[in-house]
């Protein structure tokens, strides 16, 4: 059995999204998922459903971590897991402080699914962990990192990476095809659909986004934008100002909030765009990629090596460069950016594919031979 402590299931983000992926991958596993904060009732239901185990700590603050870390070590000597699994900074501390108090031989894997490039504007809690996180990185068995650069950085902020290995992070690709538009229908709706997908936040730089998106509408009557999110709505009056200042055409600028079906919105576009200022591994340009859609990036995290060639980069707070960019792309003749799409995806098929992301976390997870440490569970 894989024991997987993760910071909170209350909503899915990058590592919440890798860690039910991975479960599913991982035929053969038992899996139990601990949270510390809360678990959604509906990703509970669903994790139920695949048979498992689901529990919640209910965690508020650090002393009761602390201390329900100490008594969770009880709960590891009785269900004797093969590996801990650790999502995220608090997670990570807890696993390793729980593991240490069981007096346990049990390999402790942690998980980083963050960058440090803006350490100063983290919040207070997350600070902590990252420098908890620190002081006991030499007791965990490995650490996984899912960015290159995560990585770098991490080791130059003193964490001790002798353990660590990259696994980027995995997805259960669709069949592009069956969402992508024919050629006639593209025909049909005569415009370029240009979009973009991120919660309203600071890291993802809408204001960059909007003014490059009011440069490109200004020079090209045949395009549009999309952009997806939580909080991108113009009933958010935060957002709403941007728009205006910004001066985007709003006839062509589609706000769809947050949206639940992504297969039918990366499926609508021609062409992706992410103009965050700051990214581990941004999981909407692989997903992006993967329907077909060629993107255009500011070099945040592990961005260029997504894109791999297939797309453009450009530096982050940058509207001007992000706009000559993603004109480049719409000035391509239709067949030109159809076909740099397909080798997109076939790009990130052949290197991000769940079930080999998957088998590279077992074998990090048990030394590369599985049958090293049955003896464990």
């Amino acid at each position: 059995m894989l024991l997987h402590i993760v910071t909170d299931f209350s909503e899915i983000g990058g590592a919440q999204m890798m860690l039910k992926r991975f479960v599913c991958a991982s035929e053969g596993e038992r899996h139990v998922i601990v949270s510390l904060k809360s678990f959604s009732s509906l990703e509970a239901a669903a994790m139920q459903a695949i048979g498992v185990s689901v529990i919640t700590l209910d965690i508020l603050n650090s002393i009761e971590l602390l201390a329900k870390a100490i008594g969770f070590s009880r709960d590891i000597r009785r269900m004797r897991p093969k590996a801990i699994i650790c999502w995220m900074y608090h997670a990570n501390s807890f696993g390793a402080i729980a593991k240490a108090c069981a007096f346990s031989n049990v390999p402790v894997i942690w998980t980083v699914h963050h960058s440090l490039n803006q350490f100063k504007a983290e919040s207070r809690s997350t600070k902590l962990a990252i420098v908890v996180n620190r002081l006991l990185s030499p007791l965990p068995n490995g650490i996984v990192f899912c960015s290159m650069r995560s990585l770098e950085q991490h080791r130059d902020f003193g964490f001790s990476i002798q353990h660590s290995a990259f696994i980027p992070n995995g997805y259960e690709f669709s069949d592009g095809e069956t969402f992508r538009l024919l050629p006639s229908e593209i025909k049909k709706r005569k415009k370029i659909r240009v979009g973009a997908a991120g919660r309203f936040h600071a890291v993802k730089d809408y204001p960059s986004m909007l003014s490059a998106a009011a440069k490109v509408l200004k020079q090209h009557e045949n395009v549009e934008f999309v952009l997806a999110g939580n909080g991108v709505s113009m009933d958010n009056s935060e957002f709403k100002s941007l728009v205006i200042t910004s001066g985007v055409d709003t006839t062509r600028l589609r706000l769809l909030g947050e949206v639940t079906d992504m297969d039918a919105f990366y499926s609508s576009l021609d062409l992706f765009v992410l103009s965050s200022v700051t990214e581990a591994f941004p999981n909407v340009l692989a997903e992006a990629m993967g329907y077909s859609v060629p993107c255009v990036s500011t070099n945040v995290g592990d961005a260029a090596y997504i894109i791999n060639g297939f797309g453009k980069v450009v530096p982050p707070h940058s509207s001007e460069k992000l706009a000559d960019a993603i004109t480049e792309l719409i000035n391509m003749p239709e067949e030109d950016r159809r076909a740099l799409g397909h080798r997109a995806r076939e790009s990130v098929l052949s290197r991000f594919h769940i079930k080999c992301i998957a088998k590279r976390y077992l074998d990090f997870i048990y030394g590369h031979d599985r049958n090293a440490m049955a003896n464990n569970g």
